[in-house]
């Protein structure tokens, strides 16, 4: 009877050690913040967010900057892609936004006018961040030179 109650005891011990263990095969990626501290400097940065993504154990933190882009809107992007060309960054293919990619960086870089842009959120995983993101962008949509406002969002890859 003993032997068969300390049998129950192992089995239990086990599975909350497995249960509690389940976090250490999360990996979580992130963007270099000195490439953040770069794109700041591409325009005045109206506000900062991230943009989550969680999958098979793996954690996204995407950076998002609006950059007031000082112009109209079609011209605003197209500035912020040229001086992300300059600092070479190169197109990576047609889409329905700019995507961006640099041989020298592991990151890619998404370019985007404020007005067509979408609100950046963590499919529910994390409600708080979704919430305060809608907020964001609503308010941000009815300020003054809205329409010369740019989105980047900055992916980490792995």
């Amino acid at each position: 009877m003993v032997a068969r109650g300390g049998r129950w005891i192992g089995v239990a011990l086990a599975m909350v050690l497995v249960s509690a263990c389940s976090g250490l095969w999360t990996s979580t990626a992130r963007v270099d913040p000195g490439l953040v501290a770069e794109l700041r400097t591409l325009g005045r940065v109206v506000a900062e967010t991230t943009d989550e993504w969680y999958y098979d154990g793996e954690h996204d933190i995407a950076v998002v900057l609006i950059l007031d882009g000082g112009s109209a809107e079609g011209d605003a992007s197209g500035q912020v892609v040229e001086a992300l060309e300059r600092r070479g960054w190169k197109d990576s293919g047609p889409t329905g936004f700019v995507s961006m990619e640099s041989a020298h960086r592991p990151e890619t870089i998404y370019v985007e006018p404020f007005s067509s842009a979408m609100k950046p959120s963590s499919d529910g995983f994390n409600p708080k961040l979704d919430s305060a993101n809608e907020a964001l962008f609503d308010r941000l949509r009815l300020e003054r030179g809205a329409a010369g406002y740019v989105v980047l969002k900055v992916e980490p890859n792995r």
